[in-house]
């Protein structure tokens, strides 16, 4: 591979767009060649590329770790100056920016030993460093809930509750919430239409999408819902992201694709069958799409998990097929 980008890198008839494309497909399927081996032009055009690809961060309760795209290895370990309330499995975080990490809610694992405990409503910015920053509580204690940032407002949708403990019984909500950043505070929002929880809310056109076995179009900008919902053959949805100026929803058994029409409203360009294997996996921050690779990752029960766009399929970050069955079964 080393040979090769060199020699695009020599080419005089280079052309920006089409070899950031190749660079980007070519260092994509070959991540785990050396870095340093590559030439100063791909360099630079696999920096651009990885720049826009985002973070992904693992949390839990007393350290965090950070993955970098460039070497394609997670950082070593690094502990949190405080303890605070955060389950690998329940709760979910956003990045705010490079050095900044938004956790809410969740609830913990030893919940069935116990049964007092319904769960969390705390929330934290967690720095790059460890410094942690304890936030005004949510209204609503929540797990396995919705999170997505936009502009600077975090915007949490769902997630569920013990309803009756005894039981260990678990209700999805439609409750919904925004965290202001700069204000530091929260405020209710428009409830969702029906009940959702283990679900990635993904931004397109500025609109949020909610999804389930329908999908909510919620507009943070008017704090109101768009008076359509598009249903779904396919049940459960597996993840929904943005993906060459598309919305792509994977369901069980079908890959939909949307774009926005000029009305403002979602319209189906194509519609794929495809099995996926595995189970669904909940994701606790949003999947950062690397688009040239075809692979989305994210992090689920303190895993690094890949899930292939083209066939459905969810591997660990060592590519083996991964079977979250224990984990959905804690």
């Amino acid at each position: 591979m080393g040979k090769c980008l060199s020699f695009l890198a020599s080419r005089r008839d280079y052309r920006s767009d089409a070899y950031t494309e190749i660079v980007s497909l070519m260092w994509a399927k070959h991540c785990r060649s050396p870095y340093s081996l590559l030439s100063t032009n791909v360099l630079r055009e696999v920096n651009s590329y990885l720049a826009a690809v985002g973070l992904l961060v693992d949390l839990q309760g007393r350290y965090l770790r950070f993955y970098s795209f460039r070497t394609r290895t997670w950082s070593a370990n690094l502990p949190l100056k405080k303890l605070i309330n955060v389950d690998a499995f329940s709760s979910s975080w956003v990045l705010l920016d490079s050095y900044n990490i938004f956790v809410c809610g969740g609830a913990p694992c030893k919940v069935y030993t116990d049964m007092t405990h319904k769960g969390w409503n705390s929330a934290y910015i967690v720095h790059a460093k460890g410094a942690v920053e304890d936030l005004p509580a949510m209204h609503t204690v929540r797990a396995y809930h919705g999170l997505i940032l936009w502009r600077n407002s975090v915007f949490v949708f769902g997630g569920s509750v013990y309803e009756d403990v005894n039981l260990r019984r678990r209700e999805a909500i439609t409750g919904s919430e925004r965290y202001q950043v700069f204000a530091t505070m929260w405020q209710f929002v428009q409830p969702m239409a029906i009940p959702r929880a283990n679900f990635n809310p993904c931004l397109f056109h500025e609109i949020i999408y909610l999804s389930s076995w329908i999908i909510e179009g919620y507009s943070p900008a008017r704090n109101t819902y768009i008076d359509y919902q598009v249903k779904l053959p396919g049940n459960p949805v597996r993840c929904v992201y943005v993906d060459s100026s598309e919305l792509v929803v994977h369901t069980e058994f079908l890959v939909i694709r949307f774009e926005m029409g000029s009305n403002g409203v979602l319209a189906e360009t194509s519609s794929t069958a495809q099995r996926h294997h595995g189970h669904y996996v909940r994701t606790c921050c949003p999947p950062v799409v690397d688009a040239a690779a075809g692979v989305l990752h994210f992090v689920h029960c303190g895993q690094h998990l890949l899930f292939f766009m083209d066939g459905g399929r969810i591997k660990n970050e060592t590519e083996k097929e991964f079977d979250p069955v224990p984990y959905l079964m804690r």
